[in-house]
């Protein structure tokens, strides 16, 4: 007898399945319509059909989502067939928005009805390969579409229940007759014991990660107390909620720090001003911020200023370098006359004063520029060229053609974004056993949610008794992020072994006045609150030491609907 109470026993699964022949379960329908939800091992579903018997086909929704993710699915195609008071057979396809797909059914009699949804979906392509459509088989069992007054009155005692009564009676009266050939006073206890284990066995639910039998060795542990909320699959479209599947892997103690992004030795430079002067604009133009530059270009030059007691020299110095204009411009006349004197005396010069006559005016030409060229520049003032020590781009620039500068000024910034370190401040009870070449985790504050992977170079050589802060320099893979010096990030430093751990993405941890939750799916549209025991942090990532299991998923976008309904 307590056998065949144990085999009567319903077993639900994420929705319903049993993992060797997926299944679409019964759902709580609405008082117009009947819904059912289930999963396969990569979908989960919910049908939802109108409660109308006869007549034209009415409109059928179906809703699917990715189990481990709860992503909706788009693209896909499921064709339905049911048997039961009738057989019913339809389409149903893509709505336009994803995940939902709608198609006309027809239900000729009021009944309960199974059969089976085969769904055809997108599979991703792998690298180098093409992509190929996944078909998935999910059962259907129980979907009741029993006249209104039946429906009402299951959802008063519910069926189950009554069935549980029924058995339980006559469970109670074969005890009885047991007990009239054993004794009153045992066939008495015999009846109670067998009304008891009938009710208990008829009524109870094995509920694994939504419901499927595993077996023993993979049965989910029983959850600590919590809230169980649903939520409508459609909803969990609108506002985006996902989930991630939790598994062990290994973890690592990690030491908080806070810094910024710095540029690597050789690959910044600030530019100022050398002297006091006006800013001039170079032969290429003047250069604008961003623009990128290469070592020894010249971004711009400086005409010098000379102060009060130079000027009496400056005057000086351009009067000598007058006179030595008039002096070259008198020495290339005369060299130019004795040259074309050449032609005038013929043979009667020797090659050797001819060489030396035409030889005198290239000299004399070549002094007249000079000296032109030193009294230009003294009548200009001196100009200083400003170039750029390293490849890069330029950032700030801090002064236009025109302006006036004084010595020291920032003109210029040359930065290289490409390679960057971390400065960051770790606090003194964190830095002992910090060693260079350590693992470290970086979370830029400008890419919430990225995960940078860094090393460290330097664990810091002395701390600053005034904050008791130690500065650690970190080598950072920045990535295709566009991560600029002097952003900041939160990095976490590795400290310690490696060990086995569950690992849960910080994302997915609500505080609630003090209490550390977590949202855990455990249906299509159900959920249930948990609470967490937490014990290292690694990045983005934290251990977890009880209320969640390895395999379980847990609401890691979306948990603020979730938040409200359970009222935390």
């Amino acid at each position: 007898m307590t056998l065949f109470l144990l085999v009567a026993a319903p077993a639900f699964a994420h929705g319903g399945e049993d993992h060797a022949e997926p299944t679409l379960s019964r759902a709580a329908p609405a008082a117009d319509s009947a819904a059912a939800v289930g999963a396969s091992r990569s979908l989960e579903a919910v049908l939802r059909v109108p409660r109308k018997i006869g007549g034209p086909a009415a409109e059928a929704t179906l809703l699917l989502a990715d189990w481990a993710t709860s992503a909706p699915i788009d693209g896909a195609a499921a064709a339905v067939t049911l048997s039961g008071p009738a057989t019913v057979e339809g389409q149903l396809g893509d709505a336009g928005a994803p995940g939902v797909y709608h198609g006309a059914l027809a239900f000729p009699s009021w009944g309960t009805y199974a059969g089976a949804l085969v769904v055809t979906s997108p599979r991703p392509a792998a690298e180098g390969a093409e992509a190929e459509d996944r078909v998935e088989l999910i059962s259907i069992s129980g979907l009741d579409l029993s006249p209104p007054e039946a429906a009402a009155h299951d959802a008063g005692v519910g069926s189950k229940g009554l069935r549980a009564w029924l058995l339980a009676g006559a469970l109670l009266l074969a005890g009885v007759a047991l007990g009239w050939g054993l004794g009153r006073g045992r066939g008495a206890t015999t009846a109670a014991v067998l009304g008891m284990l009938g009710l208990g066995f008829s009524s109870r639910e094995v509920a694994a990660h939504g419901g499927e039998d595993h077996g023993e060795a993979s049965r989910a542990p029983a959850a600590p107390s919590g809230s169980t909320l649903t939520m409508p699959l459609d909803s969990q479209f609108l506002v985006g909620l996902r989930t991630v599947v939790l598994h062990r892997d290994s973890f690592r103690d990690h030491a908080p720090a806070v810094g910024r992004f710095v540029s690597r030795p050789g690959e910044a430079a600030t530019l100022g001003a050398p002297v006091d002067g006006v800013v001039l604009a170079p032969p290429g133009g003047f250069p604008n911020p961003g623009q990128r530059v290469r070592a020894g270009d010249t971004l711009a030059l400086l005409r010098e200023l000379p102060g009060t007691a130079d000027r009496a020299a400056l005057a000086q110095e351009r009067g000598d370098a007058a006179t030595r204009v008039a002096e070259a411009t008198a020495a290339l006349a005369l060299a130019e006359r004795d040259a074309a004197a050449l032609d005038t005396l013929g043979e009667s010069v020797s090659a050797r004063d001819r060489v030396a006559r035409l030889g005198a005016v290239q000299v004399a030409r070549v002094a007249l520029r000079e000296a032109e060229s030193a009294l230009a520049a003294l009548a200009g003032g001196v100009t200083v060229p400003i170039r750029a020590p390293v490849d890069g781009r330029l950032g700030r620039v801090g002064a236009r053609p025109g302006d006036q500068v004084e010595a020291g000024t920032t003109l210029f910034r040359v930065v290289d974004a490409e390679g960057l370190w971390l400065e960051a401040g770790v606090p003194e009870r964190y830095a002992l056993g910090l060693v260079a070449g350590a693992p470290a985790k970086v979370l830029p504050s400008a890419a919430p949610g990225r995960e940078l992977a860094a090393v460290v170079l330097d664990p810091g050589q002395e701390a600053d008794p005034a904050t008791g802060m130690v500065t650690v320099t970190l080598a950072v893979e920045a990535g295709d992020l566009g991560l600029r010096p002097g952003m900041g990030a939160t990095a976490w430093l590795g400290r310690g072994s490696a060990r086995d751990a569950l690992v849960l993405p910080a994302a997915a941890l609500v505080d609630s006045n003090g209490t550390r939750l977590a949202f855990v799916k455990t249906g299509p549209e159900t959920f249930e609150a948990r609470e967490l025991r937490i014990g290292g942090r690694s990045g983005a990532s934290l251990e977890i030491l009880g209320g969640l299991s390895p395999g379980e998923r847990v609401v890691l976008d979306g948990t603020a609907s979730l938040r409200r309904q359970a009222g935390r």
